[in-house]
C-alpha cells in the first residue's frame, strides 16, 4: 500500500497500552506511520477501561478513518454498542473489535475448512486455561470464548445451564440442534490459551489457541473421510492480524460487523451474570 496512514490510541489511554500498541506498530508496514504533530487516522482503544464505550463514541466522532477496540470488557449495554455499531456505518467508520483468541489469524482459517468439510456439528466443546493471575473477570473470559465460538461456528441459540465460581465456569448450550458446551478454569499450571473441539457424524476438527500477545501459532486440523489434514501455521499475534485487517477495511471502504457481534455477545453474558 502506498498510502501512510497514522496510528496512535485514543485520549486518556494509559502509558502501558500505548506501549503495547507501539510494539505491534513496530512490526507492521511501512504504510502505517505513528501519528506526531499530524492527528492519527487509525485510533486503538484500550476495551479494558471501564468508560471504552465512551471513549470509542467520542473517537468515531473526531474524523478518524477507522478504530480498533481492544479487549472489550463486559459492561456497556448491547443497545448502545449497537447504536454505536449503526452510527460508525452509517458515516462509513470501520471499527474492528480484537479479542484474546477469536482474532488470531488461524482462527479464520479454521472457519472455512470447517464450513467446507464438516456440515453437521452435533457437538462444540470450548475450553479456556486462565492463568490464576489474569485480572481479566469470569464474564470476560466467557465473553472472549463467545467471541472465538462465534468466529468458527457462529453465536449460540440458547443457554441450557450455567454455573461458575472462583476457579471457572461452565455453560451449556445450544446452536441449532448442534449442543454447546464452554467452559474455563483458572490454573497456574497448564499453559493459558483455549481449546475448541468440533465433532460431527462425519469427522472432526481441534483448534487450540495461545494466549494472545505473542507469535506463537495456533494448532488447528480437521479430520473427515478424507483423512486429516493439519492447517499451515500462522506465526502471527492476534493484535499484528487485528491491525491488518483495520487497514484493509479503511482501504478497501469495508463495512464491519464486529461492533454489532459483541453487542449480542455482550446480551447473552449480561443475561448470564
Amino acid at each position: 500500500m502506498s498510502r501512510l496512514l497514522q496510528v496512535g490510541v485514543a485520549d486518556r489511554s494509559g502509558d502501558d497500552f500505548l506501549a503495547s500498541q507501539r510494539i505491534v506498530w513496530a512490526s507492521l508496514p511501512l504504510s502505517l506511520g505513528v501519528a506526531a504533530s499530524e492527528p492519527a487516522q487509525l485510533v486503538a482503544v484500550d476495551g479494558r477501561q471501564r468508560d471504552w464505550l465512551t471513549v470509542a463514541t467520542e473517537t468515531a466522532s473526531s474524523g478518524v478513518l477507522g478504530i480498533l477496540v481492544v479487549h472489550p470488557r463486559p459492561g456497556p449495554a448491547a443497545a448502545a454498542v449497537h447504536e454505536l455499531a449503526a452510527r460508525a456505518r452509517d458515516n462509513g467508520l470501520p471499527v474492528v473489535v480484537e479479542t484474546v483468541w477469536a482474532a488470531h489469524p488461524a482462527v479464520a482459517q479454521l472457519a472455512d475448512s470447517t464450513r467446507a468439510r464438516l456440515d453437521d456439528v452435533a457437538l462444540a466443546d470450548s475450553v479456556a486455561i486462565v492463568a490464576k493471575d489474569d485480572p481479566r473477570s469470569p464474564a470476560s473470559v466467557l465473553l472472549d470464548q463467545l467471541a472465538l465460538l462465534r468466529a468458527v461456528l457462529g453465536p449460540i441459540d440458547e443457554v441450557t445451564f450455567s454455573a461458575s465460581g472462583a476457579s471457572g465456569h461452565t455453560v451449556n448450550a445450544r446452536r441449532g440442534a448442534s449442543a454447546v458446551a464452554l467452559s474455563a478454569v483458572r490454573t497456574s499450571v497448564s499453559p493459558a490459551g483455549a481449546r475448541l473441539a468440533i465433532y460431527t457424524a462425519s469427522g472432526e476438527a481441534h483448534l487450540v489457541v495461545p494466549e494472545g500477545g505473542t507469535a506463537a501459532p495456533a494448532r488447528a486440523s480437521v479430520v473427515d473421510d478424507q483423512g486429516e489434514s493439519v492447517l499451515p501455521s500462522w506465526y502471527e499475534s492476534a493484535s499484528r492480524a487485528s491491525w491488518r485487517r483495520l487497514v484493509e477495511a479503511v482501504t478497501s471502504q469495508q463495512a464491519l460487523a464486529d461492533l454489532d457481534f459483541l453487542a449480542d455477545d455482550l446480551d447473552r453474558i449480561a443475561s448470564l451474570t
